[in-house]
């Protein structure tokens, strides 16, 4: 990443914090470190004549720019200065300094300022403004304001959040939401609020097979609102599951277990199709192995029993088949997923797995291929090889099992596929264990290319007994000093 440090030093707005409310707000001063401003042309002086002139029109005020590397980009303090209000508990500041002192780091308003940075992404579209020289690591780092460059050239500054930030980076970040979370209104506008635009929506629950409850198909309320949400927020949906060992419906068998996953999966297109959003639906393939055994997760699966150790090739041809014969291109609307919580806990399992994982992929492709109408489709997007079609492995990141630090080594393992972070949680009676722990599996995600995401786990509500909340906003609805470890 391309980093530029330029300091804002914001002297009149730190008066006009301290201003009466009806004050107006001024114009920002020049600070200690002089912005480039933009200039007009010359213009022409009109000569005397005897005879009237008109009224001269006024002249524009042109929009002070500053600098960042080679780009110029306009101020925000004159484009947006409602982004710098100190007297507005909801602004991205104030909202910033009140996370950090409930977690007992005393800042000002005015220093936060004072150390704001900014850098640009590799492709300039996008400029970060971060916090810098609080004297806390876990204050340091945090963008609190970014800016895009639209299409006709322009840019728009706005409060940096999650969704849309790691968006910028080709990243996805979400949350786990259960059906009775995306009940809650306050809940769904948080998520919406602050992961979309980008981010994802991960279900929980909502479209759990079996066995020991009724089926739940993906046309059931829970599920038709949390698309309905996707959709409405501009988020990816994390489809957990299509399948997994051992919560099937007990009529299903491998007599039939093929009728049963085209009928799951054509449903799930459906609904798919009425409430498609910008962002893809990722179809997840849960647990196939099993961290206490040898290999395969143990557990009833009927796809398995039919076609022994092909059936994760066999269910990643019948998704593709399913979704291309209902219009859906291959990574840019519908992604595969095989979700796993062997790997970080059993490291020395990983390179069979990888094996299986690129087998899986690299004949369901084949199967595809051989076939005339399918090659077209294909060949059409540019997906000539196998290689070609994105795959995620999905690793689950449970405490005590899993952590940053267990998870690193997989990222050259798995160097061929797309890693998402899956279930994170972080718990714990320590705030900043809790904060430490986050900002490492960021970090893991900031520097590794194939770490394409992070999923958080139960953020909203505490029906899990081993996995308690994870506190992304406080009791009222404020974003925490963990909320701001995904702003690194």
């Amino acid at each position: 990443m391309k980093r530029t440090v330029l300091v804002f030093l914001l002297v009149n707005l730190m008066l006009s914090a301290c201003a009466p409310a009806s004050a107006p707000t001024p114009t920002p001063a020049p600070s200690a470190t002089p912005f480039p401003t933009a200039t007009t042309a010359p213009t022409s002086t009109a000569t005397p004549t005897s005879t009237p002139t008109a009224t001269p029109t006024a002249t524009p005020t042109p929009i002070p720019t500053i600098q960042v590397g080679n780009l110029s980009v306009p101020d925000p303090r004159a484009t947006n200065p409602e982004l710098f209000d100190l007297r507005n508990p909801n602004a991205p500041i104030p909202q910033f300094v009140n996370a950090m002192r409930m977690a007992g780091i005393e800042l000002l308003p005015e220093e936060v300022i004072t150390g704001i940075q900014l850098d640009a992404n590799n492709q300039s579209t996008y400029v970060y403004a971060r916090t810098s020289n609080t004297g806390n690591e876990f204050a340091d780092g945090v963008c609190l304001l970014m800016a895009q460059k639209l299409p006709d050239g322009n840019w728009k500054w706005d409060e940096a959040k999650p969704g849309i930030y790691w968006r910028s980076f080709d990243k996805y970040i979400g949350i786990y939401m259960n059906g009775d979370a995306t009940k809650v209104q306050s809940f769904s506008a948080l998520a919406m609020n602050y992961f979309g635009r980008g981010g994802i929506l991960a279900l929980s629950g909502q479209v759990r097979p079996g066995p020991d409850i009724e089926e739940r198909r993906p046309t059931n309320s829970g599920a038709v609102r949390s698309f309905r949400m996707a959709k409405d927020a501009e988020m990816g949906l994390f489809f957990h599951y299509v399948a997994e060992p051992g919560k099937y419906p007990n009529y299903v068998t491998a007599a039939n277990v093929d009728q049963w996953l085209g009928n799951r999966l054509s449903e799930i297109a459906t609904v798919t199709k009425q409430y498609k959003s910008r962002f893809p639906i990722f179809l997840v393939y849960n647990e196939p192995w099993n961290p206490d055994t040898i290999w395969w997760n143990e557990e009833r699966e009927p796809l398995r029993d039919k076609y022994g150790e092909r059936y994760l090739e066999v269910f990643m041809h019948q998704a593709l088949k399913t979704f291309l014969d209902n219009g859906f291109v291959p990574n840019n609307d519908f992604v595969l997923v095989v979700n796993d919580d062997t790997s970080p806990v059993r490291p020395d399992k990983a390179e069979r797995i990888h094996q299986v994982l690129i087998s899986a992929r690299d004949k369901a492709f084949e199967q595809l291929w051989d076939d005339q109408r399918y090659q077209q489709q294909l060949a059409a997007r540019g997906l000539k090889a196998s290689k070609d079609l994105q795959l995620v492995l999905g690793l689950q990141m449970n405490q005590p099992y899993s952590s940053p630090e267990k998870a690193t080594p997989l990222v050259s393992i798995f160097s061929d596929v797309d890693i998402f972070l899956t279930e994170v949680d972080v718990f714990g009676d320590d705030d900043f264990y809790k904060a430490n722990l986050m900002k490492g599996y960021i970090n893991l995600m900031k520097s590794a290319s194939n770490v394409k995401g992070l999923l958080i786990f139960n953020p909203f509500t505490t029906d899990e007994p081993l996995y308690p909340q994870v506190k992304l906003f406080d009791d009222y609805n404020k974003p925490t000093l963990l909320y701001y470890q995904l702003l690194r």
